[in-house]
C-alpha cells in the first residue's frame, strides 16, 4: 500500500478531499483557511497521494520564521489509517524541519505519540466549545472598561500586526492580512485611549451555517469576553459556532457556556525543548483557530 503513496506539496484542488476529513474531526477550517497555510509556506503543506485512491492524508509543517515551525492538520482518511501513511507524512515534514523549534496542539489521543517523538506538554490546554449559541443571552459588556471596540478596517492593520507580533514574537503579516480579509467574516479590534491595539477577535464563516470564533488574541480575560460580545453580534441566527479557548480563561469559558455552547475535547499544547529557548517571549492567548500559530 505505502509503496504506491507519494508525498508532495498540496495543490488547491486537493482541498476538496481534505476539508471533509477536517470538519468530521470538528477542526475549524475550510478551503479559504487552507489556502492561507499554503501561501504562508507552500512547501510545508504536504499531502499523501495514492496511485489509485488519490489524496488520502495531509500534514502542515509551516515555517513561520528562521527557526520556528508550526505543525497542524495531521490527518489520514479513515479508510487508510493503520497503513503507514501518517508515518510517511510525518517523516517527510520532519526531514525538512529537524533542526527547528516545533510547536503544535495535539488531538487528545495523539499526545502520547508526540511525547515519544520528543515533544513536551506545556502548562495550558485548549478546550473546545461547540453548539448553537443563543446570542440574546450575551450581556452588553462584561465590565465598564475605557476601551473602544471597532469593526476592523485597513487603517488598523499596522497596529494590529504590531500587537500580533508582540504576542507571537514571529511576524505573521501574510497570515494576518489574509485572515482578516476572509470572505463573509468579521474582525473586531480593541483599542485603548491612546490608540494602541489591545486585542482582536475574528468570526470566520466555515461553511453556509457554521462559524468559528477565533483567533481571539488579547491582554485579559475581560477583553476576550468583550471582543466576543461585539463580534458575535454578526453571527447569523441559527448558525453553529466553534470556539477553542485556553483553559485558564475562565470568564471567557463561562460566557460561552452562558450562551449555550457545550465543552468538547481538550487539546494539549506541546512543543520541542528548543521552542521556548528560541522563542522565550512567546505568550499564550485566549482562543485560536487550532491551526494557526499556537499549534
Amino acid at each position: 500500500m505505502t509503496l504506491d503513496v507519494v508525498i508532495r506539496p498540496v495543490k488547491q484542488a486537493d482541498f476538496n478531499s481534505i476539508v471533509p476529513w477536517i470538519r468530521k474531526e470538528t477542526w475549524p477550517a475550510n478551503a479559504d483557511i487552507l489556502a492561507i497555510y499554503q501561501a504562508q509556506d507552500p512547501g510545508g503543506f504536504l499531502v499523501a497521494e495514492h496511485k489509485q485512491h488519490g489524496v488520502i492524508g495531509c500534514v502542515t509543517f509551516i515555517q513561520l520564521d528562521d527557526s520556528t515551525t508550526m505543525i497542524g492538520l495531521f490527518i489520514v482518511s479513515e479508510e487508510h489509517r493503520g497503513e503507514g501513511v501518517g508515518r510517511l507524512l510525518w517523516n517527510e515534514g520532519y526531514r525538512r524541519n529537524a533542526d527547528r523549534a516545533l510547536c503544535l496542539v495535539a488531538s487528545p489521543h495523539m499526545a502520547s505519540n508526540y511525547r515519544s517523538k520528543g515533544f513536551t506538554q506545556i502548562g495550558t490546554n485548549v478546550e473546545e466549545y461547540l453548539g448553537f449559541p443563543d446570542i440574546t443571552k450575551l450581556p452588553d459588556v462584561l465590565t465598564n472598561e475605557q476601551h473602544s471596540y471597532k469593526e476592523y478596517s485597513p487603517e488598523y492593520f499596522d497596529k494590529l500586526l504590531d500587537y500580533d507580533t508582540s504576542v507571537h514574537i514571529i511576524q505573521r503579516k501574510m497570515f494576518l492580512e489574509m485572515y482578516v480579509n476572509l470572505k463573509n467574516s468579521k474582525t473586531v479590534v480593541c483599542i485603548c485611549n491612546d490608540g494602541e491595539v489591545l486585542g482582536y477577535a475574528c468570526l470566520v464563516q466555515l461553511d453556509t451555517n457554521a462559524y468559528l470564533l477565533g483567533p481571539v488574541l488579547c491582554e485579559t480575560d475581560n477583553i476576550a469576553c468583550n471582543l466576543a460580545i461585539h463580534v458575535l453580534k454578526y453571527l447569523p441566527k441559527g448558525a453553529s459556532l466553534a470556539v477553542y479557548i485556553e483553559d485558564s480563561k475562565t470568564k471567557f469559558k463561562d460566557l460561552m457556556t452562558q450562551i449555550g455552547l457545550e465543552r468538547g475535547k481538550v487539546y494539549p499544547r506541546m512543543e520541542t525543548s528548543t521552542f521556548m529557548i528560541q522563542n522565550p517571549m512567546h505568550k499564550m492567548y485566549a482562543s485560536s483557530t487550532m491551526s494557526t500559530v499556537i499549534i
